[in-house]
């Protein structure tokens, strides 16, 4: 039995977990994402697209400074 939840791979221009569709098919094909084949759909494991996101560096967001008033 699968435990993850699985999605339809996004159309053009939608987004999986703040991921587009050609970003998923490059995990993929790295072997961090699963995806599956159902007919002619592919299914996107939800839990990996999660880890991949997770895995990501936190944004280092440095202050600007405020200009005089």
């Amino acid at each position: 039995m699968m435990s993850g939840k699985f999605v339809p791979m996004p159309r053009h221009g939608e987004r999986v977990e703040g991921l587009s569709r050609s970003s998923i098919y490059r995990e993929a094909a790295a072997g961090r994402i699963v995806l599956k084949k159902y007919g002619r759909s592919v299914l996107i494991d939800v839990e990996s697209v999660r880890a991949v996101v997770d895995a990501l560096p936190k944004a280092a967001i440095k202050p600007t400074p405020r200009a005089a008033a």
